[in-house]
């Protein structure tokens, strides 16, 4: 039987930890949201994480709107979508005015619209 650990995952040092296991893998969900590099991180083993602490809102900008254009294509769920964003922005400086928005829109487009008006 193989097994596949999933949950927590969300930095090198917690991904060393679970293959510690002898896991035969791992899933990442969230994680990924809120840190994009997280699989860079843990594919060259050099830890990323520490330095996204004083990512800013413009930081991911690029990120959020292309997660945006997928959503928008595929003409995925606004609240889903919403609580995406929530994630991908949790760590990210000044950040609150933007989840802020986030819950008062009512489409994709007008959320594309405030995240071009933040500065």
């Amino acid at each position: 039987m193989q097994i596949i650990a999933n949950g927590d995952i969300k930095d090198l040092n917690s991904f060393q930890k679970i293959l510690e296991t002898n896991c035969e893998g791992v899933l990442i969900g969230r994680a990924a949201l809120e840190n994009p590099l997280i699989f860079n991180e843990l594919k060259s083993g050099k830890d990323i994480s520490n330095n996204l602490s004083g990512t800013n809102l413009f930081d991911r900008k690029n990120q959020i709107l292309e997660f945006l254009e997928i959503a928008n294509e595929y003409n995925l769920d606004l609240g889903k979508v919403k609580s995406n964003l929530a994630y991908m922005t949790r760590s990210v400086i000044r950040a609150s005015k933007f989840r802020e928005g986030i819950n008062n829109s009512k489409s994709i487009e007008e959320i594309v619209i405030l995240l071009n008006k933040m500065k």
